[in-house]
């Protein structure tokens, strides 16, 4: 289970003692939470999805997170080769 932070980065639930506060008053502690703790505390699933096929000579992979509110997925794009591009715009002219 992970908590979402923004498109770039997630964080896995560690282990920790979950703490519920309200204003500054500690009113829940959950030692050994459950999935639906996790839930609770905003932890979602990860849903990790195929890598795509690219060419790795011309394309390289890159990923970002997308939330739906109930899981996170991690979702594949296949980018050109800056280096490539160039090179071809060289040899066309």
């Amino acid at each position: 289970m992970y908590i979402f932070m923004n498109e770039n980065e997630i964080i896995p639930y560690n282990g920790d003692i979950l703490k519920r506060y309200v204003g500054n008053r500690l009113v829940k502690t959950i030692a050994n939470p459950t999935d639906e703790d996790l839930r609770e505390f905003g932890y979602m699933p990860l849903i990790e999805g195929e890598e795509p096929a690219y060419n790795k000579e011309t394309q390289y992979l890159s990923f970002h997170y997308e939330t739906d509110g109930e899981t996170i997925s991690k979702v594949w794009t296949v980018e050109e080769n800056q280096v490539e591009n160039v090179l071809s715009m060289r040899e066309e002219c």
